[in-house]
């Protein structure tokens, strides 16, 4: 199974094991039916045993399985007993095992490693209403924990490897319809939510970490298409697949603690807020993501001196198309990286005596533009392939920011392509447009890598001619402007005097 196709099923499974009040009836068998058609339309086998007792459906021995991508392996879940008891109200409770055996075979490239976990529900309440066709689930647990049971490679047993999450005080609310379509959505929050993993091997050596996620919220809503080959993403895509899911956090710490080579490693990170949100359908992968107040350090891995490192804002974007057409598509892209520091630790190893500017740094890209795709991105062939199947239409630099150690560079500009044009910049798709830039404090900086040894005077002269040539003098002291275009002749001219 590839990576587009395991958002599918991983989504139906994620919805109908966190599923669980409407006004209209349903009936045990209905709650029954759709879970069991989903997993079904998605590709999973369900086997097991149906006995009805007054107004309880038990499914007894009840395993979910499903198969991989051709020789990657499988994936198997023995629910034991499931229970559907309908209260009398037009809702049916519904009743999980306490615990439950996940069981994860894959071979790759040869060597099959077999992953038994445990999941465990506590106190675990999950309430179905509606109707057939729209059930609504109601749910809450006090946790819901998952541990490495056992861990086989080749069939050799890996003792030394633990794996723990849990996640507390959970609840939320889901929504289900089948058919055709199957129709899901659904919120949920929690507390927390730990992980712990400790492995030693001999030859990769040790590793403890531990994490730590505050305030969680989840939302998601989407179709997926049944009936169609779920290895095959592109027809997913095309059959009307669409889901749109968003996730925050309120804080979080990472301890790891690391051996390599008797050479031990220690790393802390801790955030404030986090958001992530993730589209996908008519065609498109949509993803934007966010984190403030970031501290990283770390002790050892090969630095003489304990890195830190602390960061106000990181936020990132990518809007990409997805399926192959004959007309350009939209992408776009952001980069951000908001109050940059080091520690003056760090800064004293390559400037002793305080000489740079030591402010926050920033870094921020952010572009659009248009692009043909000749093959679908989602295909297995794509995966492993060294060229971009498709050409760029045209790309637009709506911001480019870098300001540190007193500099500040800054531009925006734009491009469009001529893809039949190959010959005037000797194999690249001749470009149309302009890009304008400001740079302030560069020879201020100059002046200072000098006198710190860093630069020799003969590099900053060869640097302050190019600047000289390809600029003109801007509003203040130290600050130059410069608009380089390429016209439809494909000549190349910096501020009006062509040079190219």
């Amino acid at each position: 199974m590839n990576r587009w196709s395991a958002f599918t099923t991983a989504g139906a499974m994620a919805t109908l094991l966190s599923t669980t009040s409407a006004f209209a009836d349903v009936s045990n068998q209905d709650v029954w039916s759709t879970w069991k058609g989903v997993l079904t339309g998605v590709g999973y086998d369900v086997a097991g045993q149906e006995s009805q007792s007054g107004n309880s459906l038990t499914v007894s021995d009840l395993v979910l399985s499903i198969d991989l991508a051709p020789e990657e392996g499988s994936v198997s879940m023995n629910f034991g007993e499931m229970t559907f008891e309908e209260q009398g109200d037009g809702t049916v409770r519904i009743g999980l095992p306490a615990t439950l055996p996940v069981k994860i075979v894959s071979d790759v490239e040869g060597e099959q490693t077999d992953v038994t976990l445990t999941a465990t529900m506590d106190g675990l309440d999950m309430v179905a209403s509606g109707d057939p066709d729209d059930i609504t689930y109601t749910y809450s647990a006090n946790s819901m924990a998952m541990a490495l049971t056992e861990l086989l490679v080749n069939g050799q047993p890996m003792d030394d490897f633990t794996f723990d999450m849990m996640m507390s005080a959970m609840s939320g609310v889901s929504s289900i319809g089948g058919g055709d379509m199957a129709r899901f959505a659904q919120t949920m929050t929690a507390n927390s939510l730990t992980m712990k993993v400790k492995g030693d091997d001999p030859d990769d050596g040790k590793v403890d970490m531990n994490m730590d996620i505050q305030g969680l919220a989840f939302e998601s809503e989407g179709v997926v298409p049944m009936g169609v080959d779920h290895e095959n993403p592109a027809e997913i895509f095309r059959s009307g697949f669409n889901m749109q899911g968003s996730f925050s956090a309120e804080g979080s710490t990472l301890v790891v603690d690391a051996e390599e080579d008797q050479a031990p490693t220690k790393i802390n990170m801790s955030t404030a807020t986090s958001k992530l949100a993730v589209t996908m359908g008519d065609g498109l992968f949509d993803y934007d993501g966010s984190v403030v107040d970031v501290a990283f350090s770390m002790v050892g891995g090969g630095s003489p001196l304990p890195i830190v490192v602390n960061m106000d804002e990181l936020s990132y974007g990518l809007l990409m198309p997805l399926l192959k057409g004959t007309s350009p598509q939209d992408f776009d892209f952001s980069f951000k990286l908001a109050g940059l520091t080091i520690s003056d630790m760090l800064w004293g190893i390559f400037d002793p005596g305080g000489m740079l500017p030591r402010d926050p740094a920033t870094i921020s890209v952010a572009l659009n533009g248009t692009t043909t795709l000749f093959e679908d991105l989602v295909s297995e062939e794509m995966e492993d392939a060294d060229e971009f199947p498709g050409e760029v239409n045209s790309l637009t630099l709506t911001e480019v920011l870098v300001e540190a150690v007193g500099a500040r560079i800054s531009g925006d500009g734009g491009f469009v392509f001529d893809n039949t044009d190959l010959q005037t910049f000797d194999g690249i798709p001749r470009p149309e447009g302009s890009v304008a830039l400001n740079v302030k404090g560069a020879n201020a900086l100059m002046d200072t890598l000098v006198a710190m040894g860093l630069l020799p005077e003969e590099q900053v002269m060869g640097a302050r001619m190019m600047m000289a040539m390809f600029s003109v003098p801007g509003d203040s002291e130290d600050e130059v402007n410069s608009v380089i275009e390429i016209n439809a002749e494909g000549h190349v001219l910096a501020n009006g005097q062509r040079i190219q």
